[in-house]
């Protein structure tokens, strides 16, 4: 099956363009016209490469709005930790579908989830026909016993895989996490051809606990284990310059979340820093229960806003390619770019709108994009070459979750 998208502008690698796309196979075969099984016509729109987040835990909207207010370590102990203890496998396939579609709406075309019953956001991912690398989040508390179980769960989880999903590695932290864990983690995903994900100095709190437990900062005891190749490292607010430098010599990559990070109080990355000391930053959302959106185009216009912050020139494309072709390096993904023989992810921006306007040049619209638009100004959403969002969004799931949350007791 074949698709154009007609009368139109495309973000390419050469800024904003007019051009057709056409589709087969899952790929763009050409920037220009052709006949196809099936035309939409997107003038006075623009394509953008599909947005990646490169963070987040996609069940977790049934706890979005318990703790606002509160910084990482209270919201986690006190709102989050004792009502995870009852997340049932059906509430987490129920809840990882409504977050998918969510996401959809918004742009989303790929995202890197770590949390409990993977098979679930797994199974959820796939129904609804995006791409997705997903974790089975494993914390064992450092445990011996539970450590043992952790680690058999990980290499049960990593030995398959289904559709257009990835299933990735992904111990919880430094902090919640035993050496021992952490190290088996990384070496069953490289084995399996996989890679790691774990949450990595997020707070100053956090790197000093890791401190006095194991005498390094959290990244630096990630590489002295030699678990931090290829890692894709969740927020790293609190890394040192060198460590930046290390962390790109390992492969290892950002995923920044501004707006959870704001939320909790955690600090600011110096995300200008780190991409000059060569390390991949990715953009992620979080979770919806510390951001409470999973709407990347506010995340990318967040991303832009606080580098200025300290008077840090970051230029507006550099903020989009961070939700789009850096994301998708830190995937180890080929996609993330509008061009010939890429795979066909891609998010159709609807322009006609006042808040777009007026538009004195073409390329100013990456600006308008990253400074002016939101979620909502998503027409379509294209994964793999099948449109998967065109402006309708169906919650049937919402009645048996907030039946199954009353049941749980999840509601006050």
């Amino acid at each position: 099956m074949s698709l154009l998208l007609k009368g139109g502008l495309a973000l390419t690698e050469r800024g904003i363009e007019r051009k057709d796309i056409y589709i087969e196979g899952g790929r763009i075969v050409e920037l220009s016209s052709r006949e196809a099984d099936h035309v939409i016509n997107i003038e006075g729109m623009v394509a953008i490469p599909g947005l990646i987040n490169l963070h987040t835990h996609m069940s977790m909207n049934y706890l979005r709005g318990f703790g606002d207010d509160k910084r990482l370590e209270a919201w986690l102990e006190e709102d989050i930790w004792p009502r995870e203890k009852k997340l049932t496998a059906r509430l987490a396939y129920l809840t990882a579908r409504l977050g998918i579609k969510e996401a959809l709406q918004f742009g989303t075309t790929s995202f890197l989830s770590m949390y409990f019953f993977g098979e679930e956001v797994e199974r959820a991912a796939n129904e609804l026909g995006v791409r997705a690398w997903v974790g089975e989040a494993t914390i064992d508390f450092f445990d011996e016993d539970r450590r043992e179980q952790e680690i058999k769960k990980t290499r049960k989880w990593l030995g398959r895989q289904r559709g257009l999903v990835t299933r990735v590695s992904a111990p919880h932290s430094t902090y919640t996490c035993s050496t021992e864990l952490l190290r088996e983690s990384h070496r069953l995903a490289e084995e399996a051809g996989s890679f790691m994900t774990t949450h990595i100095a997020e707070t100053r709190e956090e790197v000093r606990k890791v401190q006095k437990l194991t005498g390094k900062t959290p990244f630096r005891h990630l590489a002295a284990i030699g678990a931090a190749r290829r890692t894709v490292m969740a927020h790293g607010v609190w890394l040192s310059p060198v460590e930046a430098r290390r962390a790109a010599r390992e492969g290892a990559s950002v995923a920044h979340c501004p707006t959870s990070n704001l939320k909790l109080g955690s600090g600011m990355a110096p995300v200008r820093r780190y991409i000059a000391a060569g390390l991949t930053v990715g953009l992620g959302t979080d979770g919806q229960a510390s951001n409470n959106s999973l709407d990347m185009l506010r995340e990318v216009k967040m991303a832009a806003l606080l580098q200025k912050l300290k008077n840090v020139e970051f230029p507006s494309l550099e903020a989009l390619k961070m939700a789009t072709s850096y994301g998708a390096r830190a995937l180890g993904f080929e996609g993330g770019i509008i061009g010939e023989g890429r795979p066909a992810d891609i998010a159709v921006i609807d322009l006609r709108k006042p808040h777009f306007h007026p538009i004195a040049h073409r390329n100013q619209i990456i600006s308008h994009l990253v400074y002016s638009a939101s979620g909502s100004d998503v027409a379509y959403t294209i994964v793999n070459g099948q449109v998967v969002y065109d402006g309708k969004v169906e919650m049937e799931e919402l009645p048996e979750i907030e039946g199954l949350m009353e049941k749980l007791g999840l509601t006050a």
